[in-house]
């Protein structure tokens, strides 16, 4: 009878005999493995791959482990180390989604770039610690479903341990939506360098599970969201970045079919909203604390751009396409990897995998020396050859000479490209062809004449889409993102950046809790916040005591979580009586909602169209925009007993001063 662990590869430090082997099994031995000099190593089970005592392993240049579980034997330390990338992952094809263990085991990942990709789990593991020298990239991976097709590859880690996350930056791919489950346990991210490059990544959604989440790191999810759920506490500390916005960057997203109006993102699932771009910090019922010299950006900018390539006039083939051993990319501004895009990779029935041949695997490298080519002397990531589109990049393609050609050779040729010397490498490998051969380059004027390719803004896009819908565009790459905060305790000290441009949407900030105080002093059992704090937040619209979602259809929902929201007046150092003072407020409780004494809240100008608000049930609501056309809804449809709650008290003296002032309970 077989083995219940059938298709595990089991790995040991010792010399595999024959007392080892067990029926349905596979064992390897690190020691043995090392011994051979492997550069690129890939470990691949349908059930589990499984360190048994001490491992410790290194390969020169890549190593790969495949499994749906990874599991480290009770007080054993597993380390794993590549010199240029390290990959840890589940794909869509190999085994079900495994469940996590608990155990005493401790695993340790190095390299230059580790990136954990598809659905895993780990058993038998304490505590995982990831360290990269340049990034740790969170992947998910194609389940051939709706979801995945749209432009929402699933991801995850699962584990009954603690996570802990060192590297400049920690970044998520394009269009994959990534879930670090590490429930009743910590998370910490550090290490961070602030100065490290953007990553190419759009659409990506981040959501880490845990106890207690300290990040101290760099975070990184352009054109995405980032969700922190916490039981116990979320800390962001003094040097952090946690970002989503791409100001200053230009990123692929998808395609277009039919002359830029149908948008798909992989194998014809179309998209008919971005990612929203957002910040969650949820710790229901505990603290959240945001170090004053902590940054949280959600600046608007950027852009995300969508390709159709054109066949006619304009060449039949589409060069950007990219084949194995064919053109490839460089782009001068990025950081030393590639960045991972499925549906560019799939579109071209590329792999970015470790491979002999595979020139776009992950890491590899392309080193040019002085040329008359525009490149300047230096080192570059190679990626897939529809990024030579970007602005400032270029198309490369091997010359189909095999002769050494000299590093700083360079010849224009008859059509604008030029031939130039370069050599192939990888990232922190010694594995580097020595000899440089013939490549030939393209800048964007030249490639722009063997194919046309239609480039749509992703921003028009959906603005026009929903303009011919009938619907509220969606909040674009230009606009600012939303901030959402769920806790009692709040300490927002540090730098919350909703920067964006003349005309496009200006910053969200939700604060919710089950009870909320707004004025000097401090009252048991509430968030307290003072005039000064909203006041300051630069956000363009602020609610207090729910969180806010917007459908695909750019309709918001405001989901309301305070049962108590109470508004003292508070008097400034001489005396004066302070206003609460923006574009756009909504305070909304439950139960009661009320505003004592002398409270000022006045909507200060601004040129900006305010959301159509929704909510839902009883309750009490007071909102104050500038926008006269803002539009708040109470849905009551569903509630049994109208006016069972929501009382609405207003103080003497109190004044609400805007365009558009809503006051009301049921």
């Amino acid at each position: 009878m077989a083995d219940s662990s059938t298709g595990t590869l089991n790995v040991q430090q010792a010399v595999v005999s024959q007392s080892s082997v067990v029926a349905g099994q596979a064992t390897l031995s690190a020691s043995t493995a090392m011994a051979g000099g492997f550069a690129d190593v890939t470990l691949l089970a349908p059930q589990a791959v499984r360190f048994l005592g001490d491992v410790n392993w290194h390969v020169s240049r890549a190593f790969s482990l495949t499994a749906p579980a990874v599991s480290v034997t009770n007080g054993s330390k597993a380390t794993l180390s590549a010199g240029t990338t390290l990959l840890m992952g589940r794909n869509g094809q190999l085994g079900a989604v495994a469940t996590a263990t608990a155990g005493t085991g401790q695993l340790l990942l190095q390299s230059g770039l580790v990136a954990l990709f598809g659905q895993q789990a780990l058993q038998g593991v304490g505590s995982l610690a990831v360290q990269a020298s340049s990034e740790i990239r969170l992947m998910g991976q194609s389940e051939k479903d709706a979801t995945s097709t749209a432009g929402a590859l699933p991801g995850g880690l699962s584990t009954l341990g603690s996570v802990h996350l060192t590297a400049p930056q920690v970044t998520v791919a394009s269009a994959s939506n990534y879930t670090l489950n590490a429930t009743g346990n910590t998370v910490t991210i550090d290490g961070g360098d602030a100065s490290s490059t953007a990553p190419l990544s759009a659409g990506g959604q981040l959501t880490i599970n845990a106890a207690t989440i300290d990040q101290d790191g760099v975070l990184r999810v352009p054109f995405g969201a980032i969700t922190l759920n916490a039981t116990e506490a979320i800390n962001l500390g003094a040097g952090s970045v946690t970002s989503v916005s791409g100001n200053g960057l230009e990123v692929p997203w998808g395609s277009t079919s039919n002359g830029g109006t149908s948008l798909t993102y992989i194998d014809g699932g179309s998209t008919s909203a971005p990612v929203e771009k957002s910040i969650t910090l949820n710790a229901s019922g505990k603290t959240v604390t945001v170090d004053a010299q902590a940054t949280v950006d959600l600046q608007g900018g950027g852009s995300t751009v969508a390709y159709e390539f054109v066949p006619g006039s304009g060449g039949s083939k589409d060069v950007f396409a990219g084949a194995l051993n064919g053109a490839f990319a460089i782009v001068p501004t990025t950081g030393a990897y590639a960045a991972t895009d499925a549906a560019i990779l799939s579109s071209g029935s590329l792999s970015q995998a470790t491979g002999q041949g595979n020139t776009l695997a992950l890491g590899n490298t392309i080193t040019f020396g002085s040329n008359t080519a525009g490149i300047p002397a230096g080192t570059y990531a190679i990626l897939p050859a529809r990024y030579a589109l970007l602005a400032g990049a270029y198309l490369v393609k091997p010359s189909g000479s095999t002769g050494a050609v000299s590093l700083d050779y360079s010849r224009q040729l008859s059509d604008g490209s030029y031939m130039v010397g370069a050599k192939l490498g990888s990232v922190g490998s010694t594995a580097t062809n020595t000899v440089s051969t013939g490549y030939i380059v393209m800048s964007n004027a030249v490639s722009s004449k063997y194919s046309e390719i239609k480039s749509t803004n992703l921003d028009t896009y959906f603005a026009d889409l929903a303009s011919t819908a009938g619907t509220t565009a969606p909040r674009l790459a230009q606009d600012a993102g939303r901030l959402a905060v769920v806790a009692s305790q709040v300490l927002l000290d540090g730098a919350v950046k909703f920067n964006h441009a003349s005309g496009t949407l200006g910053g969200e900030l939700d604060l919710s809790s089950s009870s909320i105080h707004v004025g000097a002093g401090t009252v048991a059992n509430a968030l307290n916040i003072s005039y000064d704090a909203i006041n300051g937040t630069g956000a363009e619209s602020v609610v207090l005591g729910g969180v806010r979602s917007t459908a695909s259809d750019g309709s918001t929902t405001l989901t309301v979580s305070a049962s108590k929201v109470t508004i003292d007046a508070e008097q400034d150092a001489s005396g004066q009586t302070k206003a609460l003072a923006l574009p756009d407020l909504t305070v909304a409780a439950t139960g009661s909602v009320s505003l004592a004494d002398g409270v000022k809240i006045t909507a200060s100008s601004t040129s900006a169209q305010a959301d159509a608000i929704t909510v839902k049930g009883n309750g009490a609501l007071v909102r104050v925009s500038s926008d006269a056309t803002a539009v708040t809804r109470r849905d009551l449809s569903s509630v049994t007993t109208v006016g069972s709650a929501g009382d609405l008290t207003l103080g003497n003296s109190v004044t609400l001063q805007g365009g558009a002032v809503v006051a009301e309970g049921t």
